[in-house]
């Protein structure tokens, strides 16, 4: 955080990050952001398996207990 470097470059007074974000907190200031948050997204695929069924199952018969 440069808030806290500046002090210490400047005057040899150590600042610990999270007493000067609170201090802001309290007078109302925020930091800011070079660029807007964007969430990653996963995009699910329409394609479905490609992978051939070797054994040929076959899970539904119709009818209960019987393939």
């Amino acid at each position: 955080m440069r808030i806290a470097a500046e002090p210490a470059g400047r005057y040899g007074i150590g600042l610990n990050r999270k007493a000067v974000a609170k201090r802001m907190g309290l007078m109302g200031f925020e930091g800011i952001s070079p660029r807007a948050f964007v969430p990653v997204t996963t995009i699910p695929s329409e394609r479905k398996s490609t992978l051939p069924d070797l054994v040929e199952h076959m899970f539904d018969a119709g009818e209960l207990d019987k393939v």
